[in-house]
């Protein structure tokens, strides 16, 4: 589609009616009603097959990438996000949408693009995804199912596939940037700052970037077996490819030797295959948070302590709070092993430290229904107030 056509198209549709949240979940329902029915079962098995042989992966079998497939499904259920908009729109009588939003995806999680497009159709806008490369069948799949329930929805729907090594991939961002009235942008910090410059001072980038998850663990914690093997089934599950994925692990020790008897301890009680997990894990680490990994080292240089590939650095209470609060990047999860007395006040530390939510290592990652991301409303950033004076 031609600039010009693809311009007089959105023009044409902003004049007419914003997507009405009901036809949006009705389309939802049928989708979540096949996802159920087991219609879409060949389907994720292909792509999950595809991936798993091509070197994309989202789990290490392929039992654990069609689950995430189907995990990314359930999201968009009816139900989930007809209480998402009761919870993050309650009254929206005075707000309306912001008109036009590019999303751009993120290639972590299957079915981003298409989730982030769904939440601006709740929200009533225009919305034009450029998925990442190894997300593109995905949410493509779920959008063309999406406007297939719904033939309404298409004017409300554009995807584009640019990949990123092309000549001219900065030319045909920047024209997409011109149409909207917003960016969504999923990504680590390089991708931002791409886009960023792109966009200029004056274009709204709404960013879900690249966050800090981590794991404390107090002396008293080390008591606490199955949270420690839940830690570990965490990372070995998650590969730290999320933002709320353990991407270091803080155990409290006064001493080197101290907390090298800790992470021996931990690897000696709990099972996991390391020469599986091992690896993927630490190769995920380096591309999304490159800058923990070579503060987290040995002094020499050397790789540091870690388990499963996830860095361990020690901490002493006193100073855990100024540590954190000097990270170069923002906290999102912070996982938390410790007595049952210590809880409430090292859970208090961590959000005033900048983490968003408290959790148990084994439920860091899991998807509570109505949550928000990143401590904000995703329904509620994807519009803004209007006001008519009356006269």
């Amino acid at each position: 589609m031609k600039f010009e056509e693809l311009e007089f198209k959105i023009n044409k549709t902003l004049k007419e009616e914003y997507p009405q949240p009901e036809k949006v979940l009705h389309a939802l329902g049928k989708l979540s009603d096949n996802v159920k029915s087991g219609y879409y079962d060949s389907f994720i098995k292909a792509i999950g097959e595809k991936f798993f042989t091509g070197g994309i992966k989202w789990g290490e079998t392929y039992r654990e990438t069609d689950s995430q497939i189907s995990k990314v499904l359930k999201l968009i259920s009816e139900d989930t996000l007809r209480q998402r908009l009761k919870n993050e729109l309650p009254d929206a009588s005075d707000r309306v949408p912001l008109g036009v939003i590019l999303h751009i995806g993120a290639g972590n999680m299957p079915g981003l693009g298409a989730f982030s497009v769904i939440e601006g159709l709740l929200s009533g806008n225009i919305n034009v995804l450029k998925p990442a490369a190894s997300d593109s069948i995905i949410s493509g799949f779920i959008l063309r199912e999406l406007v297939r329930a719904e033939p309404e929805l298409k004017p409300y729907i554009y995807m584009f596939d640019i990949p990123s090594e092309s000549a001219d991939v900065e030319r045909k961002i920047k024209k997409l940037i011109s149409l909207s009235d917003a960016v969504s942008i999923w990504g680590g910090d390089e991708a931002i700052r791409f886009v960023r410059n792109l966009a200029g001072p004056d274009k709204r980038l709404i960013e879900w970037g690249h966050k800090f998850s981590f794991v404390c663990i107090t002396k008293r914690g080390l008591k606490d077996k199955a949270s420690l093997q839940g830690l570990l089934e965490h990372i070995s599950k998650t590969k730290m490819r999320l933002c709320s994925s353990c991407q270091a692990v803080y155990i409290e020790s006064e001493t080197g030797d101290e907390l090298y008897k800790a992470v021996q301890y931990i690897n000696s009680i709990c099972k996991y295959n390391e020469d599986t997990l091992g690896q993927a894990a630490a190769d995920t680490l380096l591309n999304y948070t490159d800058r923990l990994f070579s503060e987290l080292r040995g002094d020499d240089g050397a790789p540091g302590l870690n388990l499963l590939g996830c860095p361990v650095k020690g901490f002493d209470r006193e100073s855990l709070f100024d540590e954190l609060r000097s990270l170069p990047y923002s906290l999102q999860t912070a996982g938390l092993i410790c007595g049952d007395d210590e809880r409430a006040g090292i859970s208090q530390l961590l959000i005033k430290a900048g983490a968003h939510r408290v959790r148990k290592p084994a439920d860091m990652s899991e998807y509570i229904p109505g949550e928000y991301h990143d401590g904000r409303a995703p329904l509620y950033e994807y519009t803004r107030r209007a006001e008519i004076q009356s006269f």
